[in-house]
């Protein structure tokens, strides 16, 4: 599956799928179908570099699509603010498209300067409202019985997402719940895998072209090595995702340097569990006496990128177009972090 922007010649599918929206009944407010001639100004005012439109693509067909639309628009004190929507192709429907849609929007809202994503929908479209509170949407609002379905009434819901980092509730609290971290044990191993294949799946995070076999797994993630330990991240008993430390490069001269990966449920990005997990394992090296961490990020991966920024980390190296993921070449970044305090990394 490919992600793009959608242009001009994608729009008789783009409607085709909303169309097919409109015959579900309740997943979109409209009641009578669509032209493509009728989009063309909805098309002309979905700026690229600014609230573009994707599309998920497959065999050179649109699976689906997804926009993200500016919220009053010329009201400038608003312009950090997006309507999110996304349809799929009713025979590609429960296949993941509408996740990974989401997810790369969510990803890309740090480069279009977006902070706040709203989606308004019915609430008897229930499928919405569960992918939503999946990936972190919380329920900001709802107009009661301003919807009239085949005579009867329905509210219209408001569902919000904060694109920072760190997520906050309407009432201004932090989301965050005590969280611990686990040796990883052999029986973690499914759940924690499936957190991967996911990632494998749905972006261009790894650059596993197919879900990996555990066999594979057990020879990236250690169980109870004595220098590159491992980890779950459980959250109230749940594993949440999973960080470790693994060799970086198979010659001696690079004892004193290990690799940081760090993976979280969709769910449960954006809540601050990326900066407690970088440096937990941050401790965690400096006990082992390790001296030097690295991480290896897809430069797609606009999330880390910030993050291990945020973090103090320091780019030392950009391998340009080295990678390739669903016909799109890609930068990988290596991110460095000392772990002696009388030690400046220097930028390669």
């Amino acid at each position: 599956m490919n992600i793009r922007i959608a242009s001009e010649r994608d729009l008789p599918q783009i409607v085709e799928i909303y169309n097919q929206a409109v015959a579900q009944i309740g997943a979109t407010a409209d009641l009578s179908p669509v032209s493509v001639e009728s989009r063309l100004g909805w098309f002309a005012n979905h700026n690229p570099d600014a609230y573009p439109i994707w599309v998920a693509e497959q065999s050179k067909c649109v699976l689906g699509w997804c926009s993200l639309s500016a919220y009053r628009p010329r009201r400038m004190a608003l312009c950090h603010t997006a309507e999110i929507s996304y349809y799929v192709h009713k025979d590609h429907r429960r296949k993941g498209v509408a996740s990974t849609l989401i997810q790369y929007a969510i990803s890309q809202c740090p480069a279009l300067k977006i902070k706040n994503l709203f989606a308004l929908l019915l609430e008897v479209n229930v499928p919405s409202i569960r992918i939503l509170e999946k990936f972190g949407f919380v329920k900001w609002g709802r107009m009661p019985d301003v919807a009239e379905l085949g005579g009867k009434t329905c509210g219209h819901l408001i569902y919000g997402f904060v694109t920072e980092s760190r997520r906050w509730s309407h009432v201004g609290e932090p989301v965050m719940k005590e969280i611990t971290f686990a040796d990883i044990r052999e029986e973690d191993l499914p759940v924690i895998l499936d957190i991967y294949n996911h990632y494998i799946a749905t972006t261009t995070v790894t650059f596993d072209s197919e879900p990996i076999s555990m066999e594979t797994f057990q020879t990236r993630v250690l169980l109870n090595h004595n220098l590159y330990k491992s980890y779950v991240i459980c959250q109230t008993n749940e594993i949440v995702g999973f960080c470790f430390l693994s060799q970086f490069e198979k010659h001696e001269l690079y004892n004193r340097t290990a690799e940081l990966g760090v993976y979280l449920k969709p769910e449960y990005t954006r809540q601050g569990l990326g900066t407690k997990a970088v440096r937990h394992m941050e401790q965690v090296a400096a006990e082992k006496q390790l001296k030097m961490l690295i991480a290896s990020i897809s430069g797609e991966n606009i999330s880390s990128i910030n993050l291990f920024r945020k973090l103090g980390w320091q780019e030392c190296a950009r391998f340009k177009r080295v990678g390739e993921k669903w016909n799109r070449a890609i930068d990988v970044i290596f991110f460095q972090k000392s772990l002696e305090n009388d030690i400046t990394v220097s930028r390669c």
